[in-house]
């Protein structure tokens, strides 16, 4: 179990994270909040739509937050939470890093202490949050490259497996 939250954390912090920064740095605040058509989100909206749903497993704020085993009845949905909140990406990117450092602290807490082999860990839950900021972030990367016609080769400069790996082995 352990090992699954090393690589859930690291793939977070230091995959996804870096990317989601990367595109959200050369896009203009029109470049953020464009949709292509209506019924789809905006760049700043699934941002915002990936950085309520860490918020929402990010431990410590109330018991229907965290990894921890809960009543599904309790949990309300953000499938359409996508806001238009007209950020810069300067303001979006203090507010992805912010999000991520407390999701990141509130892992460390469970390293720190013997949840993480007492079972009472959700796994479906984090995995479930693992794909789905991996599957946002790949619209957004997918959108940054069309608007700004760059390829960011994000493998080849050293966001891969094999990196992502060597550093997991060196922490555990």
């Amino acid at each position: 179990m352990k090992l699954f939250m090393k690589i859930s954390q690291l793939r977070m912090t230091e995959h996804y994270l870096p990317k989601m920064i990367r595109c959200l740095e050369v896009l203009n605040e029109e470049q953020v909040w464009k949709k292509d058509k209506a019924y789809l989100n905006s760049i700043g909206g699934l941002v915002l739509h990936i950085c309520e749903h860490i918020k929402r497993n990010t431990d410590g704020t109330d018991n229907r937050t965290s990894f921890r085993k809960t009543n599904p009845q309790e949990e309300k949905g953000i499938e359409n939470f996508f806001p238009d909140e007209q950020l810069t990406s300067d303001e979006l990117i203090e507010v992805v890093k912010q999000t991520f450092e407390s999701w990141f602290h509130s892992q460390e807490l469970y390293f720190q202490s013997s949840t993480v082999n007492s079972g009472e860990i959700d796994i479906h839950k984090m995995y479930h949050l693992i794909e789905h900021v991996s599957y946002h972030l790949g619209q957004i990367v997918d959108r940054t490259q069309h608007i700004t016609g760059q390829s960011y080769q994000f493998c080849q400069n050293g966001l891969n497996e094999r990196n992502l790996r060597m550093k997991i082995e060196r922490e555990i």
